[in-house]
């Protein structure tokens, strides 16, 4: 007796227009932080035929979005980055921030960063690195969670009840055994964020590192962004540190033309 024949499995069709695609190219890059990728691996991340991805990515290459390296693998071009620092709220806020962040540091010689709300996540917009050896996931254009870091936190108690129920609905990722991921629990810490105009975690996100972050306001008084300071947590935060961050905040805030 002949075996029927297996069912031939047919690609889902791509509904996504050609701009949504190459799109899609560049957002496999955001997924974890990742610096390159082979043409399989963008062809995967997009959810495209091998062919289909390779196309897109030498039509990103030749605008300069993309660049290819030698080996054949692909990263972000020149040209992202150039566009990027000309978003207008971004470079009035770093152009504002960089000379506290600079004293801030100077001050302290801790990790300083510049944080703000990127849909779920924190996104670093500057960074100062410590002295100290801390352990730090932070680079510039890092994304990181809300609900277990001190800017995550600062963002995340002043983005209203719809990003609460958005971060909630996620499901908030346990990476420690302090990392708070009950609603109650993430609810009334945020209230007390609120009250106090400063959050801190202790091996929340990673192990050995304590943060204090303060939200930076703008002329409207609404939180745009959020300065923090990462040091270690293998002794109590320096009391100063708190205060110091406030006011750094505080007067990139004035920078923005907020008045208390």
């Amino acid at each position: 007796m002949t075996a029927a024949p297996a069912p031939v499995r047919r690609r889902r069709r791509d509904d996504r227009s050609v701009p949504a695609r190459a799109f899609a190219l560049l957002d496999a890059f955001g997924a974890d932080g990742a610096g390159r990728l082979s043409l399989s691996d963008l062809a995967a991340r997009a959810s495209l035929p091998l062919p289909t991805a390779h196309r897109l990515a030498e039509e990103c290459v030749r605008w300069g979005g993309l660049e290819r390296r030698r080996d054949g693998s692909y990263q972000l071009g020149l040209k992202l980055w150039k566009l990027g620092l000309r978003y207008p709220d971004a470079r009035e806020l770093r152009q504002v921030s960089v000379p506290v962040l600079q004293d801030l540091y100077e001050l302290t010689h801790e990790s300083v960063h510049l944080a703000v709300l990127d849909g779920l996540r924190a996104l670093y917009l500057q960074r100062y690195a410590g002295r100290s050896a801390v352990p730090e996931r932070a680079h510039l254009g890092r994304r990181v969670p809300l609900h277990c870091t001190g800017a995550g936190l600062v963002l995340l108690a002043h983005g209203g009840d719809a990003l609460l129920v958005a971060v909630l609905a996620e499901g908030p990722e346990r990476f420690l055994p302090a990392t708070t991921t009950g609603a109650a629990e993430l609810g009334s810490r945020l209230a007390a964020i609120r009250a106090a105009g400063t959050a801190e975690t202790r091996d929340e996100y990673l192990p050995g590192a304590a943060s204090v972050a303060a939200p930076i306001r703008d002329e409207t008084g609404v939180v745009v962004a959020a300065v923090s300071l990462i040091a270690s947590s293998a002794g109590p935060i320096d009391p100063r540190f708190p205060v110091a961050v406030r006011l750094a905040a505080d007067t990139v805030s004035r920078g923005l033309g907020w008045r208390r």
